[in-house]
């Protein structure tokens, strides 16, 4: 176990400490543990780039060959320091945890701390079987030795709680082991005082770092004594969506979680539902040191407490969903902004996660066998207290698209979410109250368009709420195909006649206005704007308006997001509110270009390799303050400029001069260390101060 040797007060030195019998150093409490002390041994220091150095140290360990030979073709031992030997009781010289054979196995050899060239540590899931390998100084026997293996999770473990698993080993099989889905193990081979052993974690472990202590004693004669070796690291147990008695296994296609767990890079959509933006984003979940933030906050979302139900998907994801971050302002005494602090801004808009959970507890509510299995929708920002706490979900996608409000957890908020109705009110006057107010629309399927929890099923009207009265007027919005940015396009309504009697409109206007990502107008400026006095609408009848807008225009008034408001609008007569309606707008920005000269089917680990990109420039103005994004399986060499690491690098480029392209050659390098999914993508992002992010995208098969 890494231990700190005191050395002053800032900076520990991390050593190993193993005795017999009892730990060198007293495990400490959590409820002691600064975070940050418990994350300096993963955490590379400030102002280093700890991605480049990591890939140089592998590099040079490769050229030598020596240890990582010794690694994987000796074993991977845990020598403990000379202790004074029980005469006659079995004792533990080494252990071997097998960390490469059991890591492929079990889908976790991505993890970089397995792969350390110090202190490697085991991840494994649960419902699974690892190896390990023990040394004695004698050969080990059923007749005249007895064997126990302990598991134990938290401060004060207890067999009552799940937080303990003790068993015997038997010669080739055990009682125990793989039995009604309780921690077990077996001998695997004997060779020698070499021992190796299939350990089996239960499907319904607690999810957390387990500590494992062997002992040995005499199963014969006078001498009772009990001999311990503690010195297994700790093992990471972790969920497993690829076992059919966990939980959280996965029925649909065992392809999909090469997506949903083993990729490191995503994507976070942006924009309107008609005009779907994306922008990269680096998980990151295997880098060192992350998961032992994991952890942490595990911890903390269960109050520092170990329990049983830190095996539970369900509770886990609900408690996970309480750790929030803070919204971050600063004012000077007098309670006023301070510009040279930045505050953090708060977004319009809301990410949700979804969780892959089987809920036989809800089979109980429903005639249908796995009816609420699936997808759930949590909430980790949540805005509302649910049982006292900020927290919200898991809900059964299934249980909210239906409407039924009673089925999982916070159900009926997130259906109210997701539902919402769009109404849009008339102020009379200035003085006006609110019994004054007229509803001039209204809109049902505004919110939740584009919640993948809410799939458009192409009825009229949803079926748990009466359909609205008809109205004689109606307008729709014809918005163009997704447009360029500098490029002109035309704005298109229809007002119909849905009545069996004439209509007469007058004041029929079409709009676009400039807006920003929050949907607010920016100013009073119009990017085009038409005025019809009057028109007449026979029964039945459709007549149809364009507006052209110019480029031109709209990049004068719009910000960087590019955004617009459409807007159509008229009055009729012998009504006393107008029939207006408003959709809002995003233009279309151009893909970065990337190539790989040489191919990208010669892409291969550890091999440099030339990026170019080409990118262009649509507006009438030049892009200023431009910075370039990489994010991917490789890195930028020292000399390209880059700063950053660990997946993500960035760099200034110069301003891109109206109607430019700029091409530009990156030289890289592919990762050193071995993947379980070889197809990998580069994620490039241009950020610049006059128009939207852009983006752009390489997928490649990682050769070996």
């Amino acid at each position: 176990m890494a231990v700190p040797e005191t050395q002053g007060t800032d900076n520990p030195v991390w050593g190993v400490g193993i005795t017999y019998g009892r730990r060198l150093w007293p495990r400490p409490s959590f409820r002691d543990y600064d975070f940050w002390a418990r994350f300096r041994p993963y955490a590379p220091p400030h102002g280093t780039n700890s991605h480049r150095e990591r890939e140089r140290a592998r590099r040079e360990d490769r050229d030598r060959g020596e240890r990582r030979n010794r690694m994987e073709e000796e074993d991977r031992d845990l020598v403990p320091e000379e202790a004074p030997l029980a005469k006659n009781v079995l004792t533990v010289k080494s252990v071997n945890l097998h960390i490469p054979q059991n890591t492929k196995e079990h889908r976790t050899a991505d993890y970089d701390c397995t792969d350390r060239l110090e202190n490697a540590r085991l991840v494994v899931r649960r419902g699974q079987v690892f190896i390990m390998t023990l040394t004695f100084q004698r050969p080990w026997s059923s007749q005249d030795d007895d064997l126990f293996l302990q598991f134990s999770v938290g401060d004060e473990p207890n067999e009552g709680d799940g937080t303990l698993e003790k068993f015997q080993l038997s010669e080739t099989d055990s009682t125990r082991y793989k039995q009604e889905g309780r921690w077990g193990a077996k001998i695997a081979k004997q060779d020698g005082s070499r021992l190796s052993i299939y350990i089996y974690i239960a499907p319904d472990a607690i999810i957390g770092e387990w500590e494992c202590q062997v002992s040995a004693a005499l199963a014969t004669g006078d001498n009772k004594e009990v001999f311990s070796y503690t010195g297994v690291p700790d093992i990471y147990v972790l969920f497993n969506p690829w076992c059919p008695e966990d939980q959280v296994h996965y029925t649909e296609n065992p392809q999909d979680l090469n997506e949903y767990v083993l990729n490191e890079y995503g994507c976070v959509f942006n924009g309107l539902v008609d005009y779907i933006g994306r922008k990269p984003w680096f998980y990151g979940q295997f880098q060192d040191g992350i998961l032992d933030v994991c952890m942490t906050l595990l911890r903390m979302a269960f109050d520092l407490e170990i329990s049983k139900d830190m095996g539970d998907p369900v509770t886990v994801s609900r408690k996970l969903s309480r750790i929030t971050v803070t919204i971050d302002s600063y004012k000077n005494e007098n309670g006023e902004d301070l510009p040279e602090y930045k505050s953090d801004s708060i977004w319009n808009f809301h990410c949700w996660n979804d969780v892959w959970i089987n809920r036989p507890d809800l089979d109980s509510t429903s005639s249908s066998r796995g009816r609420y299995s699936g997808w759930h929708a949590l909430d980790s920002t949540p805005q509302e207290r649910s049982e006292g706490r900020f927290q919200c979900g898991p809900s059964p996608h299934r249980a909210v698209k239906m409407g039924e409000l009673s089925i999982g957890h916070d159900t009926g908020f997130i259906f109210a979410e997701v539902n919402g109705e769009v109404c849009t009110w008339m102020i009379p006057s200035p003085a006006a109250s609110r019994n004054d107010l007229k509803l001039l629309s209204r809109d049902p399927h505004s919110v939740g368009k584009q919640i993948s929890t809410k799939i458009p099923d192409g009825q009229p009207a949803r079926g748990i709420f009466n359909p609205g009265a008809r109205e004689g007027v109606t307008v729709d919005l014809v918005k163009p195909e997704p447009v360029m940015i500098g490029s002109d396009f035309v704005f298109t309504a229809i007002f119909s006649n849905t009545s069996n009697e004439g209509q007469r409109l007058s004041n029929v206007t079409l709009g676009v206005f400039p807006i920003d990502y929050r949907g607010e107008r920016l100013g009073w400026d119009k990017v085009a704007y038409s005025k019809t006095e009057e028109i007449s609408l026979k029964p039945g009848e459709r007549r149809r308006f364009d507006l052209p807008v110019q480029h031109r225009v709209y990049q004068k008034l719009c910000d960087k997001s590019m955004a617009m408001m459409l807007r159509a609008a008229a009055r009729v007569d012998g009504q006393d509110k107008p029939v207006t309606k408003m959709e809002k707008f995003v233009l279309s920005v151009p893909d970065i270009k990337l190539e790989v000269p040489s191919g990208v089917d010669k892409i291969r680990r550890g091999h440099s390799f030339t990026l170019v990109l080409a990118i262009s420039n649509p507006l009438d103005r030049p892009l200023t303050s431009c910075r370039l994004q990489l994010t991917g399986p490789a890195f930028p060499l020292t000399s390209q400029g880059f700063s950053g690491g660990d997946g993500s690098f960035v760099k200034k480029i110069k301003d891109i001069f109206p109607s430019e392209t700029t091409v530009l050659n990156i030289d890289m390098q592919a990762q050193e260390r071995p993947v379980l999914n070889n197809t990998r993508q580069i994620e490039i992002c241009v950020i610049s101060k006059e128009m939207p992010d852009m983006e752009g995208t390489l997928t490649f098969q990682l050769q070996q």
